[in-house]
C-alpha cells in the first residue's frame, strides 16, 4: 500500500508490473544487491561510503523490504509476519523469511533488524559474490570494480536495467513517480545517510525534501527505514562506548611497556648486576625486547578471536593478558634476593605482556576505524595513538613523582602495581562493550585466519610492516630510549626529564588527531611521504642540538621532533586496516605491526646502545631513524592505494 505526502492513496500496481516485468527481461538485481551497489565507489574497490554499523543495519533492511516487495511478509508498527511462505528461489530472502516464519512470537522491525545484523555480513557476501557471478563486478585483488564502464548493468535478453544510482539520482531530480522497488530502495537510502555521500553536498540540500517526500511514500518500507533511523542512533551510541573501550586498552599497554623504559636505570642493576654499565643497559633493554617476541603469540590469538569470534572478546582477551603481569612484575624478588630466577621471572612476566600487546593495538584499531563514517575514518582512528600517548604520558608522569618522592630502591614496584589499577579499569570498560558475532558471521567455512592471511595476503604483510618501520622505531625511539639517552649526554636529572618527556607527549596528544584529521582532507598518503622526508632531513640536527643543551633547548627540539613524528604517522591507522579485507582486518594487521615492532620497535633500545658504542658517536640512534623514514618514502612513493583500499569481507 502507498500513499502521497497527503495520505491519498495511489495505484502503482502497473508500474510495479513494469518494474518487474523489466527486471525479469533484463537482470534481476535485488534491493540488497542494489544497495550494496549505491555503497560502492564509481571507480569501484570502496564498499565503504557507510560505515560497517550503518551498512548492516541497511542490509538487514534491505532482506526485510524485498520480502514485502515479494508478497511474502508485512508489517505494521508492533510486529512483522509472514504472509506467504512460498520460496522466493532467492537463498538470502529464503533464509530470512524462514527465520520470520520459525520466530516463536512476532517480532517488531527494530527487533528484526538488529536480529539480522548479526548476518548482514554474511549476507553481504553472498550479494557481493552473485553480482559477479551476473557480470556486474569484477574482483580485483581484495576490491571489486565495475565490468562496464559507468556503473552500468549487462545486457541481457535484449534488454538493459539503468543502475540503481543513476535511477534514483534521476528520481530525486524529476517529479516522476517512483515504482515500489525504488520507493523502498529511498528510503532505505535515506535512512543509511547514503544520499549524503553520494551528491553533491548543494544538491542534496536542495532536493532533501523530494527525498523526503519518496521515502515517505511506502508505507512498509517507510516503517522498515523509521526503525533503521532508531538502529543507527542506537549504533551510533554504541560507536562513543567502542573508542572508549579502544583507548582505553592502549592507554595501559603503552603504560606499562613505557614506564619499564623509565625505570631501566634502576631496574637494571637490581637484576642484572653488572661492572659494566653499557652490560647492564643492554641486558635491561634486552628484557624490553622479549616481552615483543611474545607478541607473535598475541597476534595469532588475539587476531584469530577477533576476526573469528568477535571484537568484543578480543579487545577483553587483550587487557585480561596485561593485568596480572603487571601485579607479578611489581613484587618480582630482585638478583640479590633470588639469584638467577629474578632476571627469569622478569623474562617471562614481559613476554606474557607481549603476548597482550601482540594484538591489542590491532584490535583496538578496528573496532575504531570500523565504527567511524569513512570521512573521519583518519581522525577517529587517531584516538589510538592519542591513547598510547595518555600512557605514556601516565607512565612519566609516574616515573617522575615516583623519583622525586620515592626511594627508587624500591619506588619502580609502585609504578607497576599501578599498572594493575589501569588494567582493571580498562577491563570493566570493555566488559561493557555490547555484544557482537558479526565477524563469526561473516568468517563462517573459513580458514584459519593465519593461513588465509599469509597465503593470500602475505605480499601486503611485507608493504605494510616495511611502511611502518620508521613510525615504530621513531615512537621507541622519542618515547622510551631518549629518557636514558638524555641522562648520558644531557646535565639534566631523570625527574626533569621526565617532566620534559610529559610536557612533549602533551603536545603530541594534540598534534597526532590534527594530523590525522588533515589525512581526512588530503589524503594518507602525502603525510606520510612528507613526514618521512622531513624526519630524515631534521632528525640528527635535532639530536646534535639536545646533546649538552638546556631544558629549554631539550624541550625545542623534542617538540620539533614530535611535530615530523605526527606528520608522519597521521592517518596510517586507517590505511593498515583498510589493507585487509574485514574477516581478516585484525589478523593482518597484528601480523604486520608485530613483525614491524619485533624487528624495529622492541629492538632500538638494544640496537642504539650497540650502534653507540660500535661507533662510539652518540648520534648513531637517529641515524638509523634516518634510514627507516627514508625506507618508508621509498615504499610510499609508488603505492597507489594508501588512500583508498576497498573495504570488503
Amino acid at each position: 500500500m502507498f500513499s502521497d505526502a497527503a495520505g491519498r492513496s495511489i495505484a502503482l500496481v502497473p508500474l510495479f508490473a513494469v518494474d518487474v516485468l523489466k527486471r525479469d527481461n533484463a537482470m534481476a538485481v535485488s534491493m540488497l544487491e542494489e544497495f550494496l551497489l549505491l555503497t560502492l565507489e564509481d571507480a569501484g574497490g570502496q564498499f565503504d561510503t557507510v560505515p560497517d554499523i550503518v551498512l548492516s543495519c541497511g542490509v538487514a533492511g534491505a532482506v526485510l523490504m524485498d520480502l514485502s516487495l515479494h508478497g511474502r511478509i508485512d508489517s505494521d508498527l508492533s510486529a512483522v509476519w509472514v504472509v506467504d511462505q512460498t520460496p522466493t528461489g532467492d537463498a538470502i530472502l529464503d533464509e530470512v523469511l524462514a527465520q520470520v516464519a520459525a520466530a516463536p512470537e512476532k517480532l517488531d522491525v527494530g527487533a528484526w533488524l538488529r536480529k539480522l545484523s548479526i548476518t548482514a555480513l554474511g549476507h553481504r557476501q553472498t550479494a557481493v559474490r552473485r553480482l559477479c557471478d551476473r557480470g556486474i563486478l569484477t574482483q580485483v585483488d581484495v576490491g571489486f570494480q565495475w565490468v562496464m564502464q559507468s556503473r552500468r548493468y549487462p545486457v541481457s535478453h535484449g534488454s538493459e536495467m539503468i543502475e540503481a544510482k543513476e535511477r534514483l539520482i534521476g528520481l530525486i531530480l524529476s517529479d516522476d513517480i517512483p515504482t515500489p522497488h525504488d520507493c523502498a530502495l529511498v528510503s532505505l537510502a535515506a535512512a543509511c545517510h547514503v544520499f549524503e555521500r553520494i551528491m553533491a553536498p548543494n544538491v542534496f540540500v536542495g532536493r532533501r525534501a523530494r527525498i523526503s517526500q519518496l521515502a515517505s511514500l511506502d508505507l512498509i518500507g517507510g516503517r522498515i527505514a523509521t526503525a533503521a533511523h532508531v538502529f543507527t542512533a542506537e549504533l551510533k551510541k554504541r560507536e562513543r562506548g567502542a573508542i572508549l573501550a579502544g583507548m582505553a586498552g592502549n592507554v595501559v599497554e603503552w603504560y606499562d611497556f613505557s614506564i619499564y623504559g623509565y625505570f631501566a636505570i634502576v631496574v637494571g642493576p637490581l637484576f642484572f648486576p653488572s661492572t659494566e654499565v653499557a652490560v647492564t643497559l643492554m641486558a635491561t633493554f634486552g628484557v624490553f625486547a622479549v616481552g615483543l617476541l611474545g607478541r607473535p603469540i598475541g597476534a595469532l590469538l588475539i587476531g584469530h578471536v577477533s576476526d573469528r569470534m568477535s571484537r568484543r572478546q578480543a579487545v577483553m582477551l587483550s587487557v585480561a593478558l596485561m593485568a596480572i603481569p603487571s601485579l607479578l612484575t611489581g613484587i618480582l624478588p630482585t638478583y640479590a634476593q633470588a639469584g638467577v630466577l629474578a632476571p627469569l621471572g622478569l623474562l617471562l612476566m614481559r613476554f606474557f605482556q607481549g603476548i597482550a600487546v601482540g594484538g591489542e593495538y590491532a584490535s583496538s584499531s578496528v573496532m575504531l576505524v570500523e565504527s567511524a563514517m569513512p570521512s573521519r575514518r583518519g581522525f577517529i582512528s587517531s584516538l589510538s595513538k592519542a591513547s598510547a600517548t595518555i600512557g605514556l604520558m601516565i607512565g612519566s608522569g609516574m616515573g617522575a613523582l615516583i623519583m622525586a618522592l620515592l626511594p627508587a630502591l624500591w619506588g619502580w614496584r609502585v609504578a607497576f602495581i599501578f599498572g594493575l589499577l589501569l588494567s582493571l579499569m580498562a577491563f570493566e570498560i570493555r566488559r561493557r562493550l555490547p555484544h557482537d558475532e558479526t565477524a563469526a558471521a561473516a568468517a563462517k567455512s573459513r580458514t584459519t585466519p593465519v593461513v588465509e592471511v599469509f597465503r593470500d595476503h602475505w605480499r601486503t604483510v611485507l608493504k605494510m610492516s616495511g611502511l611502518v618501520a620508521s613510525a615504530f622505531i621513531g615512537a621507541y625511539l622519542a618515547g622510551v630510549y631518549l629518557v636514558t639517552w638524555l641522562t648520558e649526554n644531557t646535565a639534566l636529572g631523570e625527574p626533569e626529564i621526565l617532566l620534559i618527556n610529559m610536557l612533549v607527549l602533551g603536545v603530541s596528544l594534540f598534534l597526532t588527531p590534527l594530523f590525522s584529521a588533515l589525512s581526512d582532507r588530503v589524503g594518507r598518503k602525502p603525510l606520510l611521504i612528507l613526514g618521512s622526508l622531513a624526519a630524515a632531513l631534521f632528525t640528527v640536527p635535532l639530536f646534535m642540538l639536545m646533546q649538552g643543551a638546556s631544558a629549554a633547548l631539550v624541550l625545542v627540539a623534542r617538540l620539533a621532533l614530535t611535530v615530523l613524528l605526527a606528520c608522519m604517522n597521521g592517518g596510517s591507522t586507517v590505511y593498515l586496516v583498510e589493507s585487509f579485507p574485514r574477516h581478516l582486518r585484525t589478523s593482518g594487521l597484528a601480523i604486520s605491526l608485530t613483525i614491524a615492532a619485533v624487528l624495529f620497535g622492541g629492538t632500538l633500545p638494544v640496537i642504539a646502545v650497540w650502534l653507540t658504542a660500535a661507533t662510539g658517536s652518540v648520534l648513531a640512534p637517529a641515524w638509523y631513524f634516518v634510514a627507516a623514514a627514508l625506507l618508508t618514502a621509498v615504499l610510499a612513493i609508488p603505492m597507489r592505494n594508501l588512500d583508498k583500499r576497498p573495504d570488503v569481507s
